[in-house]
């Protein structure tokens, strides 16, 4: 456990830009306290979410692929089935799951 904690403290001490995938506007939301305690100590945060535009007064991206200048460290709260779209954006999802088929050797 102890191994994990500081896996997480050295990904943090060297990130300079957070992405955060499925981050939204409810307080109540655990991911949105995470946003804040990283906000609060200095972290920019970039949200990456398609149901809004801004989130903190930042641009909310579609995917972590639109971010503009790259990020560090990327934190996933989502379904696990909304994760590759996320990533790769809309346009490039079917693409990516042809090819998650091939390496399957499924060719349904």
């Amino acid at each position: 456990m102890a191994y994990e904690y500081a896996l997480l403290a050295a990904a943090l001490n060297d990130a300079r830009r957070i992405a955060i995938v499925g981050l939204s506007v409810r307080s109540r939301s655990p991911i949105y306290g995470v946003a804040v305690y990283l906000k609060c100590n200095g972290y920019p945060v970039i949200p990456v979410n398609p149901m809004y535009t801004e989130i903190f007064g930042t641009r909310s991206d579609q995917s972590v692929s639109d971010i503009h200048g790259g990020v560090d460290l990327v934190v996933v709260f989502s379904r696990p089935q909304d994760v590759p779209g996320q990533f790769l954006g809309p346009g490039r999802l079917h693409a990516f799951r042809d090819t998650e088929r091939e390496a399957r050797g499924d060719n349904r």
